[in-house]
Formats: structure tokens, C-alpha cells, sequence
């Protein structure tokens, strides 16, 4: 094997405790479906000939491997989990920064358990359109490099073509990576794995006295601004297990995941999501859960461990509540002081009252265009109040999108790339790269979604 790339592979210093070698499977007639150019330019990758038979798997220029890790799935600790469906090719090193690179839907590895370890092109494609839309409207998210399309099938309710995904992301490494080796009492691999995750991701805390707290603060702090940057968008993850909580900050795993169009507190879009856990309203109140774990997977490293933990679980909630209203108040023009927490409180009330579309209300606010409502026209007053004298329209220009990845253009994408038709595809992965940009190119983009259109549940695609 030549590689061609200049792929490292830290993990593996690790040792076979944290992954396991096995290579990709081999796919029927690889096609390069989508690339990301963008992406590839700020990677180095370039002058790569035959790029499809290195993004599905069938040729390698390195062994690859896939890292074990435990999770809590719905509050429900599931001992070993692990990369079912994906093998990590190997990492860039880029800016000092490092890049994981990451194929998915490259087949069975021992961590798959019963299923296939394949990708159907919908949730491919589901995934690449979100993360790249998270990417251009400022949230810290995975990425993708390219889709490859494949002559296989995959059976899910019926046959569907199959694709490999190739995700670039800060790190794999997620809370449930330190669970697995906390449920198995090996301290000395999570300090080992803290130590790599420090030396990577947090290279500024190295030579702290108490560097693993300020690693557990590090990502409390991350996974707050996250939460609240993709929330005020209208996001719903939909799957926030420990498992899908990363140490990097990183929104990772695009399954089962939505942005809204009506606002609604108790949103959920996750077909198994039966009893609300991952709803709109308790994505904070989750990563805060799924935090506790983790500073309970580090707890032996901390001195003062249950006092010093606690100071960061409640320290992430106040900076959750103080960045999302911060975010909240810029999309209505103005800085946020204390005074002004009423307001927001009584638009929450008043959009879920009346099932307002998220993303348009604020369009509709700027220009200022309010519900018909006379208790909407009550709250409008004081917002116009609030805003005199102010150049808020500016400020909500740079801070309310025009254009969102909409559930309902989503399904049609995908249902015309089952059928050979990418045109659309490829136009709607031009119009995310200027989501704050009105143009009559993305106008019709805009448009929520009519009662025949509207797609109420999102799935795995497992």
C-alpha cells in the first residue's frame, strides 16, 4: 500500500484496547456521486487520480480500523457499541489541528452486531446536506468529504441502492468511548485516552496541574455553544445519546435529525423517540445528562471530584442559557440584558400557541411583518419598543438564515436521487452555502412546507 494521502494514525498508539483492524468491504461499480471541492482544497487533497476507489473502500493506501465505544441509547447503557459501519482511513494534519477521516457505510466490522454495516444513498445524502448546512450557518459539526454511489443494495423496508459516506471530522472520540472503558474498570485507559484527547483536541491544557478538569470544563464549554448555536436554528438532533456526544464539540451522526418548521417545544422527529427524551425544548437538559456521565468516567483524575464536577455541570447550564440568549436576542435585534428574558419567554409562548414557522418569523420580524394575532400584535409593540433607535435589522441579518435544509426538500432530493435524478442535489448544496443570502435563486427554498409535503419522522437508516 502507497499512501498517497499522508494519512497518520495516532489512534493506533493507543493499542488494540480502543479499535480493531479489519478493512472495508469491496462495493459494485463505485461511483463518485458528490464531492465536496471546498473541503478537499483546505485538506491538501489534490491530484488523487480514481478518488472513488479510495472514498468506497476498494482500495487503500493504509489498514484502517474501527474504535470501540459503549453509549447511553436512550438512557439505556449499552456496555459495547462501536463503529458498526465505518473505518477510520487515517488523519491530516492541517493548521495544527488534526482531521479524523472517516468512511461510512463501508460494511461489517466486529462491532456491527446484527446489522449490515452498510449506508442506504438517502441517509447518505441526508447527512452530507445537513452537515454542510450546520457548517455554513456557523455551528462546529463533522463534515463531508464525498458519496459514493454503489450498484449495491441494501435491504431496509425494501431494496435501496447503497453508498459509501467519507466524514472528516476533530474527533471520533465521543462520552460513550469513556464509558466503555469505565464499565470495564479500566482507569488506567481512561486516563490514557484523556491524555490523547487532551494532547489533540485541547493541546492548551497540557501543562495545566489540573488538566483533566479543565478538559471536562473544555468540553462542557464546546458542547454548550453548540447546543444553543444549533437551537436557535431550530434544530432537533434527535439521537443525543452519550454515544453521539463528542469530546470535540462536534454535532456528529445526522440520522434521525430535523430542522423544525412550526415551532413547537415538545418537537420530536426520531421514529423511536417515543416518550419526548430528545424533544426540541430538552436537547440542553440531555448533553447535560450525558456530561455528568462523563465527568463521572473522570472522576479519579479530579481532585475534589464531586464538588469540582458539579461546578461544571452547572457551569455548562449557565453558559447554555447565557449563549442561547444571547443568540436568541440577536435574532431580534438587540444585545441581551437580564431585562429582557420576559420577551423571549413570551415569544416562545406565543410561537408555540399558534404553531408559528421558526425560520420565516424572524424573515417576516425583520421586515416587520407580525402574526395576526392580537395578543401577537400585544408582544410586537414591545418588541418595536425594545428595537427603537437601534439598527437591529443589521443585526438580524447576519444572525436569522433565509435558507435551512427543510425536512420536506430533503425526502425530494432523496426520492429523485433513488431515481437517477441528482439535478436538484447538486443545486440545493449551492443554495447552503449562502444560507443568510435572499436571492431569487433560493427563493423557492423558502417556502414551509404544505399539509400533503410535510415529513413528520426521520429514521436511522440502520
Amino acid at each position: 500500500m502507497t499512501n498517497i494521502f499522508n494519512f497518520g494514525n495516532s489512534y493506533q498508539d493507543l493499542g488494540g484496547d480502543f479499535f480493531d483492524i479489519g478493512n472495508p468491504e469491496k462495493v459494485n461499480n463505485p461511483q463518485l456521486l458528490v464531492k465536496n471541492i471546498e473541503l478537499f482544497q483546505d485538506l491538501g487533497i489534490n491530484g488523487v487520480d480514481h478518488l472513488e476507489r479510495y472514498l468506497s473502500g476498494n482500495k487503500l493506501t493504509q489498514n484502517t480500523i474501527s474504535t470501540v465505544y459503549a453509549g447511553h441509547q436512550f438512557g439505556h447503557f449499552n456496555p459495547q457499541l462501536g463503529d458498526g459501519r465505518a473505518a477510520l482511513l487515517g488523519e491530516i494534519k492541517l493548521k495544527n489541528k488534526i482531521f479524523d477521516i472517516q468512511l461510512k457505510g463501508s460494511g461489517k466490522t466486529k462491532y456491527s452486531r446484527s446489522g449490515d454495516g452498510k449506508l442506504a444513498l438517502g441517509p447518505a445524502l441526508r447527512e452530507y446536506l445537513v452537515s454542510e448546512a450546520m457548517f455554513y450557518l456557523g455551528v462546529k459539526t463533522t463534515r463531508c468529504l464525498s458519496v459514493v454511489l454503489t450498484d449495491d443494495k441494501v435491504l431496509r423496508e425494501k431494496p435501496l441502492r447503497a453508498a459509501v459516506l467519507t466524514r472528516v471530522l476533530e474527533s471520533n472520540v465521543r462520552i460513550g468511548t469513556f464509558e466503555y472503558f469505565k464499565a470495564r474498570g479500566e482507569e488506567n485507559n481512561i486516563k490514557k485516552l484523556a491524555d490523547y484527547c487532551i494532547n489533540r483536541n485541547y493541546p492548551q491544557l497540557q501543562k495545566h496541574t489540573d488538566k483533566y478538569l479543565k478538559f471536562f470544563q473544555s468540553i462542557a464549554k464546546n458542547q454548550a455553544k453548540t447546543i444553543a448555536h444549533y437551537m436557535s436554528l431550530g434544530f432537533i438532533h434527535g439521537v443525543l445519546n452519550t454515544d453521539n456526544t463528542t469530546i470535540s464539540g462536534e454535532v456528529i451522526d445526522y440520522g434521525p435529525c430535523a430542522f423544525m418548521d412550526e415551532f413547537n417545544n415538545n418537537k420530536v422527529f426520531s421514529s423511536i423517540d417515543r416518550e419526548g427524551r430528545y424533544a426540541y425544548n430538552n436537547q440542553a437538559n440531555i448533553v447535560a445528562w450525558n456530561l455528568s456521565s462523563l465527568g463521572f468516567c473522570l472522576s479519579h483524575l479530579i481532585s475534589n471530584q464531586k464538588e469540582e464536577i458539579n461546578k461544571v455541570l452547572m457551569g455548562f447550564s449557565s453558559d447554555f442559557k447565557n449563549k442561547y440568549n444571547q443568540i436568541m436576542a440577536n435574532k431580534l435585534g438587540f444585545e441581551f440584558t437580564s431585562s429582557d428574558e420576559l420577551l423571549l419567554n413570551d415569544l416562545f409562548y406565543l410561537l408555540n400557541k399558534y404553531q408559528i414557522d421558526w425560520t420565516n418569523f424572524f424573515l417576516d420580524l425583520r421586515d416587520d411583518n407580525c402574526p395576526d394575532f392580537k395578543d401577537f400584535q400585544n408582544w410586537y409593540i414591545q418588541w418595536q419598543s425594545r428595537v427603537q433607535n437601534t439598527d437591529y435589522k443589521t443585526i438580524m441579518d447576519r444572525t436569522n438564515p433565509v435558507v435551512i435544509p427543510r425536512n420536506h426538500q430533503i425526502e425530494d432530493i432523496v426520492n429523485k436521487a433513488y431515481m437517477g435524478d441528482f439535478d436538484k442535489l447538486y443545486e440545493f448544496l449551492e443554495v447552503l452555502k449562502s444560507p443568510f443570502s435572499k436571492t431569487k435563486f433560493n427563493q423557492k427554498y423558502t417556502n414551509p412546507p404544505t399539509s400533503i409535503e410535510k415529513v413528520e419522522q426521520t429514521f436511522c437508516g440502520t
